[in-house]
């Protein structure tokens, strides 16, 4: 059987490559273009994903952080249509470290992208 998006496979269930290890996007001068001017890129490329948990049928968390600890936990609710929110330090200060902020997951406090970053 082909892997697809089914809940059995939750990263590609949301449109993530099982596959893929890194995006790299260049110009067409072969400059690397990860940068906070280029609109193919954010503040997440910098994140790898420790651990996926389906909570439920309609909500899964990704659990994420950078080679300098810095976390960032990404909430997908499916009840009505897929609403992606974050959390991280900036709006969870008392959490400091990736295993706590994991922990307390289902308590932290998520908002969009534009006020999470």
């Amino acid at each position: 059987m082909t892997a697809g998006r089914t809940k059995d496979n939750p990263i590609e269930q949301y449109g993530y490559s099982t596959t893929a290890t890194k995006v790299l996007v260049l110009g067409g001068d072969g400059e690397n273009r990860l940068s906070s001017s280029n609109p193919f890129t954010t503040d997440i490329v910098k994140y790898n994903t420790n651990n996926i948990i389906e909570a439920s049928s309609t909500l899964t968390y990704f659990g994420m952080e950078d080679k300098n600890g810095n976390w960032l936990v990404k909430k997908i609710d499916t009840t009505s249509g897929a609403a992606f929110s974050y959390a991280t330090i900036n709006n969870n200060s008392s959490y400091a470290t990736y295993d706590t902020a994991w922990t307390a997951r289902n308590s932290l406090v998520y908002s969009n992208y534009g006020d999470t970053f």
